[in-house]
């Protein structure tokens, strides 16, 4: 809850300081420097592939990741991504050494 919270304060601020409207690509941005910032730790990169994909970087650990990426839809939900949207869990050891997106966990968001 403190972490959607802090990510709620910093997309607002985000869209203050620039002054912007509440585009679509502001929320992503917004989104995504959520993931990337130190409010999700476990997260270590963070990506929109497509207009309704949302992949988010994590260490193959501890089983599958749905769960996880259930949580990514809650988040996008509170930035305005709701239903049509996805999420998707990648193991960014195999991204990086590979080049090859292997998926831990996935969700269509609701």
């Amino acid at each position: 809850m403190l972490k959607k919270l802090a990510g709620a304060i910093l997309y607002v601020m985000a869209i203050s300081t620039a002054g912007a409207a509440d585009s679509e690509q502001d929320r992503k941005d917004a989104l995504t420097a959520y993931f990337k910032s130190d409010e999700e730790p476990s997260v270590l990169d963070a990506v929109w592939t497509s207009d309704k994909m949302f992949k988010v970087g994590m260490y193959d650990r501890d089983g599958p990741k749905d769960g996880f990426a259930m949580y990514v839809c809650s988040v996008m939900k509170d930035y305005g991504f709701g239903a049509g949207y996805s999420a998707q869990v990648i193991d960014i050891i195999k991204l990086v050494r590979d080049s090859d997106w292997v998926t831990l966990g996935e969700a269509q968001c609701k």
